[in-house]
């Protein structure tokens, strides 16, 4: 069993974490479509733990509930989509309109609607299983691959907000992280951070179609 996972820690494990990288890179920067970077990213994901045989990770979702747990974690990352709801007249780009902006990656209305279920319920799943659950990262601090994850992030962000906001979100980001991996290392399985991160991205795209109502 060890030797099968020595591959996923640092420095090694590190490599995959630039799979999403790529996938933005690829499909926001090149080809100017979410769905395209979305798609890259979770197939690379889909590959890393299959071509590792590991989608025994599938079991974990279900272990280390606990409900109080729980119910202090979900306010706290469901203010990610208060946050950007709340700042965004501040932290968007000069005479950046959301609307347009999101319509040039692809991101027209219908296509929006369908963008944001995958986004939220598949988004998150791959996620845990990849960042908090294939790879391996034994700090008990911030370690690399809380950095990696809040890193690629700010490749995105930094087409719809300034810069200042992509460096705070960037911190944010890795103490949420940190949190995720922690839930799940003492806890024994991905439940907590799994729902705790399908509250947080359904924060977000909820915060989303409200500023696109206004």
């Amino acid at each position: 069993m060890e030797s099968r996972r020595n591959w996923t820690e640092f420095p090694l494990g590190i490599v995959p974490g630039f799979i999403p990288y790529m996938a933005v890179f690829a499909g926001m920067y090149v080809l100017h479509s979410a769905w395209t970077a979305m798609l890259l990213y979770h197939l690379g994901i889909v590959l890393a733990i299959s071509l590792h045989r590991r989608w025994d990770l599938l079991a974990t979702l279900i272990r280390g509930f606990r409900g109080s747990i729980l119910s202090g974690l979900i306010p706290v990352y469901l203010s990610a989509g208060i946050i950007i709801y709340f700042f965004w007249p501040v932290a968007g780009l000069e005479h950046l309109q959301l609307a347009d902006a999101l319509a040039s990656f692809g991101l027209q209305p219908t296509s929006l609607s369908i963008f944001v279920v995958y986004y939220c319920v598949v988004n998150s799943t791959l996620e845990e299983l990849f960042w908090r659950g294939l790879l391996i990262d034994k700090s008990r601090l911030i370690g690399w691959s809380d950095l990696v994850f809040s890193g690629y992030h700010g490749l995105v962000m930094g087409l719809f907000v300034s810069w200042f906001w992509v460096g705070l979100s960037f911190v944010l980001l890795a103490v949420g992280a940190l949190i995720w991996r922690t839930v799940a290392r003492r806890l024994g399985g991905l439940a907590l951070p799994w729902l705790t991160h399908l509250a947080a991205d359904t924060g977000v795209m909820a915060a989303v179609y409200l500023l696109l109502m206004q």
